[in-house]
């Protein structure tokens, strides 16, 4: 018991005093479950998140807004799947203005957090990461308008090809070639 609460204790104390909480806590998670100084587990880290966030969503629209906007906290999330998939995943309950906020962040063509999700995936081709990328996909299938700039300006089919004729993950090509067709009818739906 003691262990799952230190994390807590640490992150909370920080995050109450930071200008941004909502970014910091993202941001103090991903670090944990990212470098091993740390002698807590990433399940602690995720403990604490999911302690943490709910006060967040709690906040009025224009509060959630504004601590979510600036810095863009799904840019920090991509590097951090604990994160990033509370912020997507279907499964988790959010308010219809919270997920706006979000998929929003996620269309920020200067952002490139496809690019993220990408190399994320070559680096660490494991199903858990598979899905952030998909979930992602997913977001932009719901409003391709919105996110086909996004995915033409920062070339994400040209760098899936790129990365999946320069693979050799079997996994990772795989998927590769069952998503590549989703992001070009995504940028097709776009005229210029």
């Amino acid at each position: 018991m003691r262990r799952h609460f230190l994390p807590i204790c640490d992150i909370f104390q920080i995050v109450y005093k930071s200008s941004n909480p909502l970014f910091y806590l993202i941001q103090r998670v991903g670090e944990a479950c990212r470098q091993a100084k740390w002698i807590y587990k990433p399940s602690d880290c995720m403990l604490v998140f999911e302690a943490l966030y709910p006060l967040f969503v709690e906040m009025k629209e224009e509060e959630y807004e504004n601590l979510a906007t600036s810095p863009s906290i799904v840019k920090e999330a991509a590097h951090t799947p604990l994160c990033f998939s509370s912020l997507f995943s279907p499964k988790i309950a959010l308010p219809v203005h919270v997920r706006a906020i979000h998929k929003k962040l996620l269309a920020i063509t200067e952002d490139n957090i496809f690019r993220i999700l990408l190399d994320i995936i070559h680096t660490d081709s494991t199903q858990k990461n598979f899905s952030l990328f998909k979930m992602a996909i997913e977001c932009a299938l719901e409003n391709p308008s919105e996110f086909a700039p996004t995915l033409m300006k920062n070339r994400i089919a040209a760098a899936m090809g790129s990365m999946r004729s320069g693979s050799f993950n079997e996994q990772l090509s795989e998927f590769l070639i069952q998503i590549h067709p989703i992001v070009d009818s995504i940028c097709e739906s776009k005229k210029w």
